[in-house]
């Protein structure tokens, strides 16, 4: 676990090397509940969350969660 945090321009908390509590992950939420966007693929510190993992195994997590983030945003505008 990452003991560095640093803050990018939107004011997120990142934790190189920590992806699974990284808070730009896209896997979290904000303090009114809505979704945090990743920005790993803008991250200067992607290679340290990343560097043993499998490059394809990597890009089905994110197409999976493409397809995630497309569905709630899909919902949210059929509720307008």
């Amino acid at each position: 676990m990452s003991e560095k945090k640093i803050i990018d321009i939107t004011g997120v908390e990142l934790l190189p090397g920590d992806p699974e509590n990284c808070k730009g992950n896209g896997e979290h939420v904000d303090a009114n509940g809505a979704p945090i966007e990743c920005c790993c693929d803008e991250c200067d510190h992607f290679a340290l969350c990343y560097k043993e993992r499998d490059p394809d195994e990597i890009i089905e997590e994110l197409e999976a969660k493409i397809k995630e983030a497309e569905k709630i945003i899909h919902e949210r505008q059929n509720r307008v």
